[in-house]
């Protein structure tokens, strides 16, 4: 994903007018990224593979989400989530009612909100750290 500008036709919400990002690396061996807004060098979404951190996460990709982005399988696409830094690291936490999904052929993306109950906006993503190194 690199160097290639992923488009978000609808803008994410929030920032509706943020078309054009593209991904960066946090750095090598991290399982952080940026969204980089093209337009505003001061706007940038620190992001991570929501599977990574949460072993079930799952959703149904709306129909409709998959046609404005042409998807034709899910191989195809890739899945990220906006993540909000605390006070310490710790307490960072993880936006799944809100994914980001990714056509890695057209580089179309899109936020799409979920009504699932079960996800927030702020899913703590170390929730499993042991006590020794700050977690609970």
């Amino acid at each position: 994903m690199g160097d290639k500008i992923i488009r978000f036709e609808r803008g994410i919400p929030g920032f509706l007018e943020e078309k054009e990002f593209i991904y960066l690396e946090a750095g090598e061996g991290s399982p952080f990224g940026y969204l980089q807004s093209v337009r505003n060098e001061a706007l940038a979404f620190i992001v991570v593979s929501p599977f990574l951190f949460f072993k079930d996460y799952e959703f149904a990709l709306p129909e409709e989400v998959r046609a404005r982005l042409e998807l034709e399988t899910e191989e195809d696409a890739v899945v990220l989530t906006i993540v909000t830094l605390g006070k310490e690291i710790k307490d960072s936490t993880a936006n799944l009612i809100g994914p980001i999904v990714i056509n890695l052929k057209n580089f179309k993306g899109e936020q799409i909100i979920l009504e699932d109950k079960r996800y927030t906006t702020r899913h703590r993503l170390f929730q499993h750290i042991p006590e020794a190194i700050g977690g609970e």
